[in-house]
């Protein structure tokens, strides 16, 4: 999360101009923690830091089982590209340079 305490004017979306230059990839997960109990924009943390805990037990409450979730699918990847590989095998053709498959028996 973000506070804005560079006291620097809020756009018409309640980010402030430091946080509107950041990078791409980080205005996406990036959130505002505002004291307010409303919020300007979709991405705000009512509340101040009681808003903050709630969001934080939020996520660790999930993140056991998302973490888990992500693991096994990295796994099934792994098994079947490795099931994939022990189908053929690549030597390299000194006479024409190039790489050849050789299915394995």
């Amino acid at each position: 999360s973000r506070h804005c305490d560079d006291g620097s004017q809020l756009f018409n979306s309640g980010i402030c101009q430091a946080h509107a230059k950041l990078p791409k990839w980080m205005r996406t997960n990036v959130k505002t923690l505002r004291y307010e109990h409303h919020s300007i924009g979709r991405k705000d943390i009512p509340c101040g830091y009681q808003g903050l805990k709630r969001v934080m037990v939020d996520f660790f409450r999930t993140a056991k089982a998302h973490s888990a979730s992500v693991l096994n699918r990295q796994m099934e990847t792994f098994r079947a590209s490795q099931a994939k590989s022990c189908e053929k095998t690549l030597s390299f053709n000194k006479q024409t340079g190039n790489w050849m498959e050789n299915p394995t028996k």
